[in-house]
């Protein structure tokens, strides 16, 4: 994320996506922080197939960029191999390996089912458990959430050779060997939303309550890659510490007034 600058400024999100005919303030299921880092980003062979989708039904807003705070191997099968679809397959093995690029999105219950069948959870081939995120708001800013993601734990030695990767690319995803459609994954990522976040307001409050700012204690050495050190920061402008103060007092604003509606 060069160039960005660590802050507390509240994340505002231009909002993307049909206008859900839901009111504000309407109590429903959680929201969950969902990061990708393979098929599932956007250009990408499954975000065109089913997260996408559930994009333009406003089930999912993308949130920005992001990066695991930890370091973690990623690794693709060579097309070659027998069995390789051309996913990438994401280790839980902290500490090794680098800080993994990825998105970040808020889904709603019915696409998080979704995510889950497309990863085979319940085939015992991904795991879903939750990470520390790093990721750049459309404004520039970083912060850091709780995010579900995906390992892969399905048996297989041979992923312990292959090289680590930083970034699932376009060139991987050019490789990227697909199932067809499920249409079960497909009507899970249509519909009605029960997203709070894909009104805006509420999106502020949400990911407001969700997220910290990245501050200079997660990388002061600047020695892990990817996420970004304090050092080279310029403190902040005037101007910019008054959009800070004022991005606060709207928060304060729309915490008072959680019932209107749009």
């Amino acid at each position: 994320f060069s160039g960005s600058r660590v802050d507390s400024t509240t994340v505002h999100l231009a909002f993307k996506g049909k206008p859900s005919s839901r009111m504000c303030g309407q109590t429903t299921t959680n929201d969950t922080a969902l990061f990708v880092y393979g098929t599932l980003k956007r250009g990408f062979f499954n975000y065109s197939r089913y997260l996408g989708i559930a994009e333009s039904d406003s089930k999912a807003v993308f949130v920005g960029d992001g990066c695991t705070i930890e370091s973690y191997p990623m690794v693709v099968r060579p097309p070659n191999q027998t069995g390789s679809s051309g996913a990438p397959q994401l280790l839980d093995e902290a500490g090794k390996g680098f800080n993994v690029m990825g998105e970040v999105y808020l889904i709603d219950e019915s696409t998080l089912k979704a995510m889950d069948i497309l990863e085979g959870v319940h085939r015992g081939r991904y795991r879903r458990q939750t990470i520390q995120v790093q990721f750049e708001t459309e404004e520039g800013y970083l912060r850091h959430m709780e995010c579900a993601t995906y390992f892969f734990v399905a048996e297989d030695p041979s992923l312990q050779e292959l090289p680590w990767l930083e970034n699932y690319t376009a060139e991987h995803n050019a490789a990227y060997v697909a199932k067809p459609v499920s249409d079960e994954i497909l009507s899970l990522c249509q519909g009605p939303s029960t997203l709070r976040a894909s009104c805006p307001k509420e999106r502020t409050k949400l990911l407001h309550s969700m997220s910290q700012m990245s501050l200079a204690s997660l990388s002061t050495s600047g020695s892990s890659k990817g996420v970004m050190s304090s050092d080279s920061l310029s403190p902040l402008s005037e101007a910019e510490m008054f959009d800070q103060a004022a991005c606060d007092f709207e928060l304060l604003e729309i915490s008072a007034d959680s019932t209107e509606v749009f």
